[in-house]
């Protein structure tokens, strides 16, 4: 019994626990998949250079704390939107007629 939890402790120990500031390395295809995209979409944005990417030894890898940041830098700001922005006054039909 003793041997069985000394061998769980070594197994539980055995594991390598990511740490939250190590990076994260993705292939093209797992990048791609992370960003609901095609390999094909994601590899013209790297020829491109519209994306963030690194080159090794002729592979492409990304660092995942780059594609979010170039996911974010994507975020739209929408103002509020009020319905009267969307009518069309009689003035403006009115004019536009005439014109």
């Amino acid at each position: 019994m003793m041997e069985l939890a000394s061998i769980k402790s070594q197994l539980v120990n055995s594991h390598h626990v990511p740490n939250v500031n190590e990076p994260i390395y993705l292939k093209i295809d797992k990048a791609a998949e992370f960003l609901s995209m095609t390999k094909n979409a994601l590899n013209l944005l790297v020829f491109k250079k519209k994306i963030p990417y690194l080159k090794k030894l002729g592979k492409i890898y990304f660092l995942k704390s780059e594609l979010v940041n170039w996911l974010e830098s994507g975020r739209e700001h929408n103002e509020e939107i009020h319905p009267e922005d969307f009518l069309v006054s009689n003035k403006k039909l009115k004019s536009n007629k005439a014109a």
